[in-house]
């Protein structure tokens, strides 16, 4: 359709761009919305046909997983035109990590000199895979969230270096354990 008569098409750049700043209303607490992709139409003069929107949800701990589901397929739905079903695709599904105080791996980092605080961020990780099938999981690491994922990103020597300290501790103590079916009188 040809951009002389805009009102004779669809513009599924326009609806993307209803999607996009709806999906603002999606982020609440530590749940975040990212847009790291928008691509679509073929020229100025024409209306766009097509509009991909690559985006993210990072789930907070708590966060009902089938509510927020259910409210971003709403969202992108409520953005399409009348008539014009969107088309999506979820090719990532990570759970979240939620803490737990009790959590023994988080017993085990500590005493082997980890600093864990027990955060809510939405990391996207393996660990709330383990976690859902049961296993103890904590995640850490040398440096900060706040230096990671941005252009000067950056780790100390001092902070590889306790990285190091630490993961020598893990290692003394899992050579420490005995194998499974072994008995050790201590």
């Amino acid at each position: 359709m040809h951009s002389s008569d805009p009102a004779q098409g669809i513009n599924a750049i326009g609806a993307a761009a209803r999607f996009v700043t709806a999906s603002a209303g999606l982020a609440a607490g530590r749940t975040t919305v990212s847009v790291g992709g928008i691509s679509g139409g073929t020229g100025i003069n024409v209306v766009p046909a097509h509009c991909d929107v690559q985006w993210e949800i990072r789930p907070a701990p708590d966060t009902d997983l089938g509510r927020l589901r259910s409210a971003a397929r709403e969202l992108v739905t409520g953005a399409a035109p009348a008539g014009c079903p969107p088309e999506t695709e979820e090719t990532v599904t990570i759970p979240p990590l939620r803490p737990q105080p009790d959590n023994p791996a988080v017993a085990l980092a500590r005493q082997c000199g980890g600093l864990l605080p027990l955060l809510d961020i939405p990391f996207g990780t393996e660990a709330g895979y383990f976690q859902a099938a049961g296993v103890s999981t904590a995640v850490c690491g040398p440096g900060s969230i706040d230096q990671a994922h941005r252009a000067d990103e950056y780790l100390t020597r001092g902070q590889l270096d306790a990285a190091v300290r630490f993961l020598d501790r893990v290692l003394h103590r899992a050579r420490s354990l005995p194998e499974p079916g072994e008995h050790r009188v201590r």
